[in-house]
C-alpha cells in the first residue's frame, strides 16, 4: 500500500483516481460455493454395513484399517470432489437414513434406557475394612495352644521370711504359700450367610473375602477382651483384674504428663520387677496417646540402679 501511494504521489494522480485503483484491488472475492454432497451408488447392503461409530473409533485410536470399509467410502468421496477431509466424509446415502444427522445424541451413557444399561462396571481389586491393631500379642503375651481341658497355674503367692540373728542363733522357721491360678475356656464366634448363587457369580471371590473377615473379626475380639473383658462370658481383661496395678489420674482419666509417667513408672507394686528386668516393659495404648506422650519435653527415666542404667522412653 505504502509503494502504490508513493507512485500516485509521484505521477500526480487525483484522490478520486486513486481511491478508485485500490478499491479494485482489495475488493472482496466472490463467495465459494461448497460442492454438492456426492452420492456414491451404495446398495441397501452397503448402506447397513456402514458404521459411523465404526469410523469416529477408528480415526480416535489412531487405528483407521479397523474401519476399511468407511475409509474407503470417504477417500472415493475425496476423489469426486477434489477435496481433503480433516476427518472423514460421509455418504450421502447413509446421511439420508435420518440417524446421522449433526450435533444430535440420542443415546448416552448418563440415562439408563438411553444407553447406560449397556454399559458394565468392572469389580477391580478389594479395598479391605480399616482395622484396630492387634497390641496384646506384640506386647508378648504368651500364647497356649492345643489346650483340651480347664487349665490351672500354680502361682506361688507367699514366701519365706528372713531373719537377722544374733551369734549362734537360729532362725524363725517359715513356709510358703502356693496358689493356682485357674483358667476355662471361653467361646467366641462370628456367622454369616451365603447364597450358593452368590457364592458362584460374585467377583471378587466372597467366600475368600467371608473367611478372612470372619478371621479378623475373631481375633479383633479375642485382643480386645484381653484387655478389657468383663469376665462374664468373655475373658477377665487386664484393665478388670484386681490384681494389676493401677495409678489414678483421675476420676474419668486425665491429661498425660511428665509426673504421671514417673508414677507409672516407678508404681510401688511394679518398682522391682521393672529394676530387675533394666526397665524392659510393653505397653498398648492407641495412637493418639502415643502422640500426645512424643509432644511431652524431656521424658527420659533412668533406673534405681546405677548398674543397670536405662534411658528408654517409658512405652516406646
Amino acid at each position: 500500500m505504502m509503494d502504490e501511494a508513493t507512485a500516485a504521489v509521484e505521477s500526480g494522480a487525483s484522490l478520486e483516481s486513486f481511491r478508485e485503483q485500490v478499491l479494485k484491488r482489495y475488493q472482496a472475492p466472490a463467495p465459494v460455493m461448497a460442492p454438492a454432497p456426492v452420492a456414491l451408488g451404495l446398495s441397501n447392503k452397503e448402506q447397513k454395513r456402514y458404521s459411523l461409530l465404526r469410523a469416529i473409533n477408528a480415526l480416535a485410536n489412531g487405528r483407521p484399517q479397523e474401519a476399511a470399509f468407511e475409509m474407503e467410502c470417504s477417500r472415493a468421496i475425496a476423489e469426486n470432489s477434489n477435496r481433503s477431509p480433516r476427518g472423514f466424509f460421509i455418504p450421502l446415502e447413509v446421511r439420508e437414513l435420518g440417524w446421522c444427522q449433526p450435533f444430535k445424541r440420542d443415546l448416552v451413557v448418563g440415562t439408563a434406557t438411553a444407553g447406560g444399561n449397556l454399559v458394565a462396571t468392572d469389580l477391580i481389586g478389594f479395598i479391605d475394612a480399616l482395622r484396630n491393631a492387634l497390641a496384646v500379642a506384640d506386647a508378648g503375651a504368651t500364647v497356649l495352644s492345643g489346650l483340651q481341658g480347664n487349665l490351672a497355674l500354680p502361682k506361688l503367692t507367699g514366701s519365706a521370711t528372713a531373719y537377722w540373728v544374733a551369734e549362734n542363733g537360729a532362725p524363725t522357721e517359715s513356709q510358703q504359700t502356693v496358689g493356682q491360678v485357674p483358667m476355662a475356656p471361653k467361646t467366641v464366634g462370628a456367622f454369616t450367610d451365603m447364597s450358593r448363587r452368590l457364592i458362584l457369580q460374585s467377583t471378587p471371590d466372597v467366600e475368600n473375602m467371608v473367611r478372612t473377615d470372619l478371621t479378623k473379626v475373631v481375633a479383633e475380639a479375642i485382643d480386645k477382651a484381653s484387655l478389657i473383658g468383663g469376665g462374664t462370658n468373655e475373658p477377665t481383661g487386664i484393665i478388670a483384674d484386681t490384681n494389676v496395678p493401677v495409678v489414678a489420674i483421675g476420676t474419668n482419666g486425665g491429661a498425660m504428663t511428665y509426673s504421671t509417667l514417673v508414677t507409672l513408672k516407678l508404681h510401688p507394686r511394679t518398682t522391682t520387677r521393672l529394676v530387675a528386668s533394666k526397665c524392659s516393659s510393653s505397653t498398648a495404648r492407641p495412637r493418639r496417646t502415643s502422640a500426645r506422650l512424643s509432644k511431652l519435653a524431656g521424658i527420659r527415666i533412668t533406673c534405681l540402679r546405677r548398674t543397670a542404667p536405662c534411658s528408654d522412653t517409658p512405652g516406646f
